[in-house]
């Protein structure tokens, strides 16, 4: 997840280690994403800019391909801060430089649009963050990569539901259950059909769905990075209280504001969403008592 991008935009220097003259770049870089995983912005912060001075000593091409990996970084550490403005305009600054100075379909260029798409996801702009995802989607597919494609398929099929835009969100997902049926064997049972039973406001259903999967990666002791747990308890929270189960609704919308805390700090506006929703929540469920 979104979270995880530091960790990836910082792996992604390493590609020129052993051929390129940037080593103390590479290990400020490094550091740096060692500092985010601890939530310690400040050295972070530090690491990054000490990082940037250094890339922008070097000659080009590397002085621009150092600079751009850099400032996505740290514009994935500001997003993950709860920073947006701050973030947008670093991660604008990152890949500006990267399209110019990268290859076309670069796995920087693509963990910048999803750290982009993010931001604005969580800043209620979805009709754009559905055009960064499609973008993401379409190097994807061109690549043949079905599992990001799956992944970037249910980003775009988030925008569209919360553009009420949902017979095109359930195309996109049903897309995602044929990928999922092409590459894994047997009767899986398919990471989407929540979502779609969801799309279809079939809530009842979609509770049954949800829990199954909330309750199995809570169990989990390494949840690979590509699964938002937090998500899941809002999907689940949301449609128990669709069904009229206001405790257990407000038990998961709790839990939800508690798992984005603990990844991405008290301050982030993933936090906040939560905390609204078990807001609205409690007060229907007051009214209705």
């Amino acid at each position: 997840m979104i979270w995880a991008l530091a960790a990836v935009a910082a792996a992604i220097l390493f590609f020129l280690y052993f051929n390129r003259p940037s080593r103390l770049v590479i290990t400020l870089s490094s550091a740096a994403h060692n500092a985010t995983t601890k939530k310690d912005w400040a050295t972070a912060k530090k690491f990054l800019t000490l990082a940037r001075e250094k890339a922008g000593k070097l000659k080009e091409p590397l002085l621009s391909q150092m600079t751009a990996v850099v400032e996505l970084q740290w514009g994935t550490v500001l997003y993950l801060q709860g920073n947006f403005e701050e973030a947008e305009e670093m991660l604008r600054q990152g890949l500006v430089k990267a399209r110019a100075a990268l290859a076309p379909g670069a796995n920087v260029l693509m963990y910048g649009d999803v750290a982009w798409g993010e931001l604005c996801t969580d800043s209620g702009r979805h009709a754009e963050a559905e055009v960064i995802y499609r973008r993401v989607l379409a190097v994807d597919e061109e690549r043949g990569n079905i599992g990001g494609a799956i992944f970037d398929l249910q980003r775009v099929a988030d925008c569209l539901i919360r553009q009420d835009r949902r017979v095109e969100a359930m195309c996109e997902i049903r897309r995602a259950m044929d990928m999922e049926a092409s590459i894994v064997k047997g009767n899986p049972i398919s990471m989407c059909l929540p979502d779609l039973v969801f799309c279809r406001e079939e809530y009842e259903e979609a509770r049954k769905l949800y829990r199954e999967k909330v309750e199995y990666w809570q169990q989990q002791a390494n949840v690979p990075e590509q699964i938002d747990v937090g998500r899941l308890q809002m999907r689940l929270a949301i449609s128990e209280a669709r069904t009229g189960h206001a405790a257990e609704a407000n038990e998961m919308f709790t839990r939800a504001a508690a798992t984005y805390e603990q990844t991405l700090g008290a301050n982030h506006p993933k936090v906040a969403a939560a905390r609204v929703y078990l807001t609205d929540s409690l007060l229907k469920a007051g009214a209705n008592a």
